[in-house]
């Protein structure tokens, strides 16, 4: 077993005890860039988290959503859905959007979509569109989830 594999595995051991926002955040990107094999969704979400994990996005929890990259400000299900989002397809094509502006909508299941921010081949452009266009509230992160709000500690 690699490291990273025991390292989840210790996580997941120890999942009921009190972790750190930090904690939990790290163990987050970890699992994301931790995916393994060449299908084309590993291999493009690979090639954005590899980016935005040297950005101010790495400040938020990634998830990913019908071959889109989301960042949410808390860490459970239900997410967050005012921070910029990357869909990608198998072509290394990536399309950067703002949130839907009702905020409580995730962009990629709305109908119509919001205008893109940004339609490239490049995921560096991609990553630096959704960077450019984080909400003033980006730094206000925390454990749990949407309900619960900033400032909430379990």
């Amino acid at each position: 077993m690699d490291g990273g594999a025991a390292q989840f595995d210790n996580e997941m051991v120890h999942a009921d005890l009190p972790r750190s926002l930090d904690d939990v955040r790290d163990a987050a990107w970890r699992r994301r860039l931790a995916r393994s094999g060449d299908d084309w969704f590993t291999v493009r979400l690979d090639q954005l988290l590899t980016v935005a994990a040297g950005t101010p996005l790495r400040t938020l929890f990634p998830y990913t959503s019908h071959n889109s990259l989301h960042f949410s400000r808390c860490s459970d299900y239900p997410f967050t859905h005012d921070c910029p989002w990357i869909w990608f397809s198998s072509d290394g094509h990536f399309i950067t959007y703002p949130p839907h502006p009702s905020l409580v909508l995730q962009g990629n299941l709305a109908d119509p979509l919001p205008p893109p921010l940004l339609d490239t081949d490049d995921p560096h452009a991609a990553v630096d569109a959704a960077v450019n266009n984080l909400p003033a509230t980006w730094r206000q992160v925390w454990l749990g989830d949407v309900e619960a709000g900033p400032g909430h500690q379990r």
